[in-house]
């Protein structure tokens, strides 16, 4: 993954981060010697290179030209650094990056900035290309004037589809356009629906199948769990249940995108994610037999597939937390500096001082039934020393000798910021603060092997048969 803003940190006037580019050239290096093919997710709205949410990015890049053209240049520059390797495979954009583009249907929809938005981003443009305003008014069962008075509509308005379908079409034609910089770039489109008002009064669900075809190019890329393409699963279902949902859902995409290959670049036959739980609709105990079943259906319909986690990880609300900038994104107090040991930087505070770093609100997992959050750090010291550890307005106490990794609890607040007092010399390294842990069982955090390893090696191993 290529996050947007830490790789081009500001776009008027374009400004690109040297370190991030370097660390990508020793990443492709590494992979080539080890005869890795490399694919690449261009944009990746989850970035930490700045307190505030790179989503600005992709709201005004449907309505501000500097923007899109700061855009093209970061494709470009990327495209030319990662083609320098025979290993690179290309690069994908995907849908989720415009999320909140979407989502302006339920953030501003009906309310009185509806109007400003919709104008701001050319909705009612794209409208007065499809339709005069007796038609649309006909059609949706509204009295506008003017096409400049309509506004994003709420889920309830019969033109809510209209609005989706305009996005539909902007991430298309960026895609589309994109390609002049990135070749043959492709996209991970969204095989959901999104459920909207109908003239009946019912609500039903719409595709976003017109973006399946990735506008013309040679693959599309999905997610897929295995509750797609049924109407919703009560409980759990045989491993030859799933595998014909999922037969039945490549079909449908095969046939709707032009009959191109599919990769399913996240393939999560297992999700924990807060709110999204609904997708694990298999047996355990079935799970090596569809892992096994899985083969023949995507070796028909797919070029591959690849999982999103691979090793379990903690979403770690800090940025640098590993020192490999310096002490950029923390603030201190008293003699702290960095130093690099045996190709690693880490953190060296004297005593009598403090290391802060502000952690915005959008970086804490919501949604999760747990309340805890781990703090932990790896720490070396010569003397006994204790340190001061606030998350919030959380304080404890912990005294620390020799070498080691020490682990804290605290309760997930609003307030996460953290603080790290020392009353001696002492080196801390690979610090976390993290409330969910993301899995998909093949490796813990520690890297154990977990419940699939083997389901997904056999499915590795029947594939390349």
């Amino acid at each position: 993954m290529i996050p947007w803003r830490e790789f081009q940190t500001e776009i008027q006037p374009v400004r690109y981060n040297d370190y991030a580019f370097s660390r990508l050239e020793e990443f492709m290096e590494a992979a080539q010697k080890a005869e890795l093919m490399v694919q690449i997710r261009l944009g990746y709205l989850n970035d930490y290179y700045g307190d505030d949410n790179s989503a600005e990015r992709f709201y005004d890049i449907l309505s501000d030209e500097n923007t899109k053209v700061a855009w093209f240049e970061y494709a470009e520059k990327i495209y030319k650094t990662c083609s320098q390797y025979y290993n690179f495979g290309g690069g994908f954009i995907t849908w989720e990056d415009f999320w909140h583009n979407y989502m302006l249907i339920d953030y501003v929809g009906g309310t009185e900035n509806s109007v400003l938005f919709s104008v701001k981003d050319g909705f009612p443009e794209y409208l007065s290309e499809k339709y005069t305003i007796e038609e649309f008014n006909s059609i949706y069962q509204t009295n506008f004037l003017e096409f400049w008075e309509i506004g994003v509509p709420q889920r309830s308005d019969l033109y809510a589809e209209e609005w989706f379908y305009f996005i539909d079409q902007f991430t298309i034609d960026l895609l589309v356009e994109t390609r002049n910089y990135f070749p043959n770039l492709f996209m991970e489109v969204r095989t959901d629906g999104d459920k909207v008002g109908t003239h009946s009064g019912e609500v039903e669900s719409i595709s976003h199948k017109d973006t399946w075809d990735c506008g013309n190019g040679e693959f599309t890329t999905i997610m897929y769990k295995p509750v797609q393409g049924t109407s919703g699963i009560e409980g759990k279902v045989s491993a030859e249940k799933a595998l014909d949902y999922l037969e039945k859902w490549l079909d449908q995409i095969y046939q709707n995108n032009g009959k191109r290959k599919i990769f399913i670049d996240q393939f999560l036959y297992v999700d924990n994610t807060p709110g999204y739980e609904g997708g694990n609709i298999i047996y355990d105990e079935e799970m090596p037999l569809y892992f096994a079943g899985c083969t023949d259906s995507f070796k028909k319909y797919t070029n591959g597939y690849g999982v999103w986690v691979y090793r379990d990880y903690g979403n770690n609300m800090l940025f640098n937390p590993q020192f490999a900038l310096g002490l950029e994104g923390w603030e201190y107090e008293g003699e702290v500096y960095c130093e690099n040991r045996d190709g690693s930087n880490k953190l060296f505070m004297s005593s009598d001082s403090e290391v802060m770093q502000l952690v915005p609100q959008w970086r804490i997992m919501s949604g999760t039934q747990d309340t805890t959050a781990y703090f932990c750090f790896d720490y070396e010291t010569s003397e006994p020393t204790k340190l001061v550890l606030m998350v919030g307005k959380q304080q404890q106490e912990y005294n620390v000798e020799g070498e080691g990794k020490a682990c804290l609890e605290f309760t997930t607040t609003e307030d996460m910021t953290v603080h790290i007092y020392s009353d001696g010399n002492i080196i801390l390294d690979n610090i976390m603060l993290y409330n969910f842990v993301q899995s998909q069982s093949l490796y813990s955090m520690e890297g154990k092997e977990l419940s699939d390893l083997a389901g997904v090696r056999l499915l590795n191993k029947l594939m390349s048969e």
